[in-house]
């Protein structure tokens, strides 16, 4: 990976982190449908993780308390656990991928 898309990934990463944990917000409350692509989205990415086996332990319990609090009607806090959830899937992802060359160099010759 080129440092350039490594650098552009890990801004994106960061993003998504202060996003998850509220530090910045959204200036507009939250719509069904946005809770809903989001959500998707979200769940995509946890899928994709699975299939490299990297699934991170949370993110089903943060997809389901998601859901629970967009049943409530609280959907800023909804967006705030997808934005989590999206941000694990994410670096699952990336974890996944960088192991599938760094772990030649952990190999005893």
């Amino acid at each position: 990976m080129k440092f350039t898309t490594l650098r552009i990934y890990l801004f994106s990463l960061l993003f998504s982190l202060l996003l998850s944990f509220g530090l910045i917000g959204v200036s507009q409350s939250a719509t069904v449908e946005e809770f809903n692509v989001a959500f998707v989205e979200a769940n995509d990415l946890r899928k994709q993780a699975r299939a490299l086996k990297h699934e991170w332990r949370d993110t089903v319990k943060i997809l389901r308390q998601a859901q629970k609090a967009a049943q409530a009607g609280d959907l800023d806090k909804a967006m705030q656990l997808v934005a989590k959830a999206k941000f694990q899937g994410e670096a699952a992802i990336f974890q996944a991928n960088r192991e599938l060359s760094l772990w030649k160099g952990r190999v005893v010759r």
